[in-house]
């Protein structure tokens, strides 16, 4: 059993390598396709209707809603 778990790890280790090389290396054919400054754009002015909630040490120090952040 012990063998099949370390050829199984070895496996996906591999593999996982093999992808993170082939896209490090890859040709920049796909790379860029939208601007950074877009998606930060995108990113920073999303609408976000969730909620925020705070605590410190384990206790409740303060919540923050999206209808909160206008004021």
């Amino acid at each position: 059993m012990s063998r099949v778990v370390f050829i199984a790890v070895a496996g996906f280790w591999l593999t996982m390598n093999v992808l993170l090389w082939q896209t490090e290396l890859a040709p920049a054919k796909n790379s860029g396709a939208v601007p950074v400054a877009i998606v930060w754009e995108k990113i920073l002015t999303a609408a976000d209707d969730s909620s925020l909630t705070v605590f410190k040490d384990g206790k409740l120090v303060g919540a923050l809603s999206y209808a909160d952040a206008g004021r």
